[in-house]
């Protein structure tokens, strides 16, 4: 949980607040809207909606009763992985209807009986990737301001006076790759809200009031980063690894922010909002006749002709990561969090089966993987402990996590690097390699629980450009992975020589480390600055 720490200057006027917690009132008010007009048994599939919005998607352990399935449609599987019944698996993924509308934006519809409301997704190819070295935080700024700020003749407040009236929640998630627009409504007000979001995504109006405001939410945000010890492991590891100023590393200052103006999100929103940088995607209910949905957007015809790339800087092709050995990032608490690793793997959905295999078994398969049974289970080394490889443009990251007591940092250290030797030297028994299968095939199925999950993973597939048969293909991908598969994967991203490790904690843990592991290095390097040196 983040530590929040009053400073001078971080927090918004009480102008700001009273406005911002007016919006939060607003959306709470829609959506009991929302509850209140749907059917009973539509409430739980929006709220499932909503929740499953979230990056950590995965189910809890359940306590008492193991039966309860999550079920779609007619369609119902276990809610986790566990009480998965010997025997084949089986899950038909569901189907989209695709099309492109004249002016290039593609169009994903997932029609089905039993969705009670209307959810509409707009993906936009105008993520953090994107900021401009010297503007970050400007993908994110722009598209919250883009949601907060009113369109057309509406003010902002009015925008959201018509979306109450028709019972509809609209809100924004900025990604690295993508900025997302989820919209939920009723089917009956689905033609005015969809309207709405035309005019938000066509005719923003840019106010200098909101811009104002949602910087300083954000600047205000960043500031509390600093204060989650989980955040700035991240967000420093990455550095470690790409280097301080890679495009997979770069994160925006406080100050960053504060320097961006109205005309670079004007610039900005320019560069990136156009017909070919966005697709949707729809969930709703059987029609008898077109929704018109295309006639909406096909309206939409700016072009943008000038070439850009997002900055995609290369990465070395060995794994090497930037900075190599165990550095210590003094921070004053209880606990120390251990991040290891080096540069992982490209995107590649021809791989994607058979390292998801090795991740469950590695350290994403929860209590039957290597490193909690190895780490936690049997030396009690470890509050939490994971990892795996993952992948990015043009690389993710191998990386292995653990929290753990500050005398036992270094034996937990020591332990991880172990069992990721073991990993390649050593391929799953043929116990590991079902749970794990039956793991990736379960987490799969996973993805399509809601309405908007379906159409989704649609809209990631057409975004990353994977083949268009990935999703159906994926599960029988998964049963043919063989042990020999998995250990020619994990000898191919795993490289225990060019592992680097960074160590959050306080600083009396630089003895304990150098017991074993000297020498022990700062982070940052002399002559670098930590984030939380330069807040304001």
């Amino acid at each position: 949980m983040a530590l929040l720490s009053v400073r001078s200057g971080v927090f918004p006027t009480l102008d700001i607040l009273i406005r911002h917690h007016k919006d939060m009132l607003a959306f709470v008010l829609g959506f009991l809207l929302i509850m209140i007009m749907l059917p009973e048994h539509a409430i739980g599939e929006v709220m499932v909606a909503r929740c499953s919005q979230s990056e950590s998607a995965y189910p809890p352990a359940l306590e008492g009763d193991t039966t309860l399935t999550i079920r779609r449609g007619q369609l119902k599987f276990p809610a986790r992985p566990e009480q998965l019944q010997p025997g084949e698996f089986v899950f038909d993924v569901p189907k989209v209807s695709q099309g492109v509308l004249p002016n290039g934006i593609k169009i994903f519809t997932y029609e089905a009986r039993e969705i009670h409301a209307f959810y509409f997704i707009v993906l936009v190819d105008a993520g953090k990737i994107w900021d401009p070295a010297d503007k970050l935080g400007l993908a994110e700024l722009t598209a919250r301001c883009l949601r907060a700020g009113g369109a057309g003749s509406l003010s902002p407040d009015d925008f959201d006076k018509q979306l109450d009236q028709l019972g509809a929640s609209l809100t924004v998630d900025v990604q690295r790759d993508y900025v997302r627009f989820d919209l939920i409504c009723l089917p009956d007000t689905a033609p005015k809200a969809v309207e709405l979001v035309r005019l938000m995504l066509t005719a923003p109006r840019f106010d200098v009031e909101v811009l104002d405001r949602e910087r300083q939410l954000l600047r205000e945000r960043l500031v509390r980063e600093d204060d989650d010890p989980a955040e700035v492991a991240r967000r420093e590891f990455r550095k470690l690894v790409y280097g301080t100023t890679h495009p997979l590393a770069r994160t925006p200052l406080p100050k960053d922010v504060t320097k961006l103006d109205r005309q670079d999100i004007l610039s900005f929103y320019r560069l990136r909002y156009f017909p070919q940088a966005v697709k949707l995607g729809i969930a709703t209910a059987k029609a008898s006749e077109p929704r018109g949905w295309e006639e909406t957007f096909s309206s939409w015809t700016t072009k943008n002709d000038i070439a850009t790339t997002a900055d995609r800087s290369a990465v070395p092709a060995d794994k090497s990561p930037a900075y190599h050995g165990v550095y210590l990032a003094g921070k004053d608490m209880q606990q120390v969090i251990i991040r290891l690793g080096h540069i992982g793997r490209p995107r590649d959905p021809r791989d994607q089966a058979a390292v998801d295999v090795l991740n469950n078994i590695l350290g994403m398969g929860g209590l039957t993987s290597r490193l909690m049974q190895t780490v936690r289970t049997k030396h009690g080394l470890a509050y939490a402990v994971g990892g795996g490889v993952f992948e990015d443009t043009p690389a993710g990251l191998f990386v292995a996590i653990a929290s753990t007591k500050r005398d036992r940092a270094a034996d937990t250290l020591a332990l991880m690097k172990d069992v990721i030797r073991q990993i390649i030297q050593n391929p799953p028994s043929a116990a590991e390699l079902e749970t794990a299968k039956r793991d990736a095939m379960f987490s799969f199925a996973n993805r399509f629980v809601s309405p908007p999950d379906v159409v989704v993973q649609y809209l990631l597939v057409d975004l990353y450009g994977y083949p268009k048969d990935y999703l159906a293909t994926y599960i029988n991908a998964v049963k043919q992975v063989a042990a020999t598969d998995v250990a020619e994967v994990a000898r191919r991203f795993i490289d225990p020589e060019k592992i680097t490790v960074l160590v959050l904690g306080n600083p009396d843990v630089r003895a304990i480390l150098e017991k074993n592991f000297a020498p022990v290095q700062s982070w940052p390097p002399p002559g670098g600055r930590r984030r939380e040196q330069e807040r304001n």
